[in-house]
């Protein structure tokens, strides 16, 4: 007997399947692609059970005939190619001809379709991709495809779905960014009869973007515009000071298609990197429009990586294009007016002295801003506190260098503290033991903070309101993805409580997949504790000095923040009679 064999179609749509439907997200993705190549201006997706029991996706585009409707449901089978050279010019979102026959070999499908010059529609069903029933219509036109139990003939696949939250989650992502790359096509999203997005078409993308992230996005945001006879760049950026936990706010889109991109992450990342902090990353939505011949779509079974043949002038042009946005704009409020880049052409001295200027007129900024009140315990002068059997005086005597180092005398060595790292220390150990005990103190606000959130972060929050409870917030919903935080910790009740809320929407977004309950709070705590020291630039009172030195060398690890950084160095005598060549 042969060793290779055919196998059998039903197999080989099964494979295909795989490589395209991961989960319900990817149908909605693939089905909305196909309203939007068929001319779509109103789009409307049901959904049901986060997509497990139905997807359904409504469009008024131009439809099918009775043949292209059952061609259609066959595998390779396409109107957007003709020969090879086709695929290096694609100009539409969907080509392979797989979507549609992949999705219908894992689920029970309803196609409804009339073309605009036929006078009646055409039904067709479908059961594991075998048409069972195929009749004539009556339907407006465009097309409805219904999508039910998905991977009812894959149990093992359909195992490894997740919760209907977390694919909703997923299917708010796809429908956004589908959204987002075609302000000028209207978009509703249902979800068990619940709306969840109704926004109308626009040529406004700022617009847009305000509909589907909210106004404390957009109102942080800065233009950007760029490129060259190739590449047309546009879109926004957000300024310094708006940035989140992960990149999953950076989206970027290549030809109207919302794409992963290696060396325009990269391009963004460098444009930024001396304003904003390690492990921040700034919130962007970059369009580049690009001859079709330009790039290659066609590198993943998904469609959602694109490549560059040119990789080096893209990243060039985006670095410019972000870097031109920011040196344009006003980022330090009035402290600092010269443009990082104000010469076409200019010294790598000149670059790096202005970088230098910038990054210090920005902590400048940062030091100008209110520091949250902490609850220093009044110390005495004379209060003596041990440590590893050692003894600390804290009237002994110190200095606050660059309002953000202590320095002092300790055992005979000189010893300089990181105030903000020092206070982070105590701050995280404070909410372990307050939480560990349900002890987390709640602090009323006297006027409720409205927040207003986009979709996912939306989702997120609702499902996570008792374990917010559980770390001292009350918060409760307030309309369409809009909630009303009423008492937040205590320790937060100076803190910019919008930006620490969605800090820690998306650190559960991030780690909702690979850490479990415990493993969360302990990373949302050390957010908390971030957000609520003391910063660095904040002049502190001999009182608040005294304290922060007694907490701190009372703390169980006094010797580096939550997140590892040293909170103290230690010069020995020796040391510095070395460095002054005493020794």
């Amino acid at each position: 007997m042969n060793k290779i064999k055919i196998l059998p179609e039903h197999v080989s749509n099964k494979i295909a399947a795989g490589e395209i439907v991961l989960r319900p997200a990817s149908v909605v993705k693939e089905l909305i692609e196909n309203s939007i190549d068929a001319g779509a201006t109103r789009i409307v997706i049901n959904i049901k059970a986060g997509g497990q029991k139905l997807i359904e996706v409504t469009d008024n585009g131009m439809g099918m005939d009775s043949d292209d409707a059952v061609l259609a449901l066959e595998r390779f089978s396409t109107s957007k190619i003709r020969s090879a050279d086709d695929i290096f010019q694609i100009n539409t979102l969907g080509f392979r001809g797989e979507a549609l026959p992949s999705i219908a070999s894992v689920s029970r499908v309803e196609l409804i379709t009339k073309s605009k010059d036929s006078p009646f529609g055409f039904f067709i069903k479908t059961v594991g991709g075998r048409i069972e029933k195929s009749q004539v219509t009556g339907c407006a036109d465009g097309t409805t495809v219904r999508v039910e139990d998905l991977f009812f003939n894959t149990l093992p696949r359909r195992k490894f779905l997740k919760s209907e939250a977390t694919e909703m989650s997923h299917i708010l992502n796809a429908v956004t960014f589908e959204a987002l790359a075609r302000p000028d096509i209207y978009f509703k999203l249902v979800h068990d009869k619940r709306e969840l997005i109704n926004i109308s078409s626009s040529h406004d993308l700022l617009k847009r973007i305000t509909s589907l992230f909210g106004e404390q996005v957009s109102n942080n945001l800065l233009p950007i515009e760029g490129g060259n006879d190739l590449l047309n760049i546009y879109g926004f950026i957000s300024k310094p000071e708006e940035t989140r936990a992960n990149r999953n706010s950076q989206l970027i889109f290549i030809n109207k298609r919302c794409a992963h991109n290696k060396s325009i992450s990269h391009s963004i990342y460098e444009a930024y990197h001396t304003l904003v902090p390690r492990g921040r990353f700034p919130v962007v939505f970059i369009f580049i429009d690009t001859p079709p011949a330009a790039i290659d779509v066609n590198i993943h079974p998904t469609k959602d990586e694109v490549k560059f043949f040119k990789e080096n002038i893209a990243h060039t042009l985006v670095k410019e294009a972000v870097k031109q946005a920011l040196s344009s704009s006003d980022l330090s409020h009035g402290l600092f007016h010269s443009p990082v880049y104000e010469k076409a052409v200019e010294t790598e001295q000149e670059y790096e002295i202005k970088e230098a200027i910038g990054r210090y007129m920005v902590k400048q900024k940062m030091g100008d801003q209110k520091v949250p009140e902490f609850n220093f315990s009044k110390a005495s002068k004379t209060s003596s506190y041990k440590t590893e059997n050692q003894r600390f005086d804290v009237s002994s005597k110190y200095i606050q260098v660059f309002e953000t180092y202590i320095i002092t005398q300790f055992n005979g060595n000189l010893i300089i503290i990181d105030q903000h790292a020092a206070h982070e220390r105590i701050v995280y150990e404070k909410l372990t033991r307050d939480l560990s005990l349900s002890k987390i103190e709640s602090q009323g606000l006297l006027i409720d903070v409205v927040l207003a959130l986009n979709y996912k972060q939306a989702v997120i929050l609702e499902k996570y309101l008792d374990y917010f409870k559980s770390l001292g917030f009350q918060i409760e919903p307030f309309g369409k993805n809009t909630f009303s935080i009423r008492s937040v910790p205590a320790i937060l009740k100076d803190a910019n409580i919008a930006q620490v809320i969605s800090d820690v929407l998306d650190e559960i977004i991030e780690s909702e997949k690979t850490k479990n309950i415990g493993d969360l709070t302990e990373e949302l705590i050390k957010l908390i504790a971030c957000h609520t020291a003391i910063r660095a630039g904040a002049k502190l009172q001999k009182e608040e000095v005294e304290s922060l030195l007694h907490q701190l060398l009372n703390a169980q690890t006094p010797y580096t923040c939550p997140h590892g950084r040293p909170t103290m160095i230690k010069l020995s005598k020796y040391e510095l009679e070395k460095k002054f060549k005493r020794t």
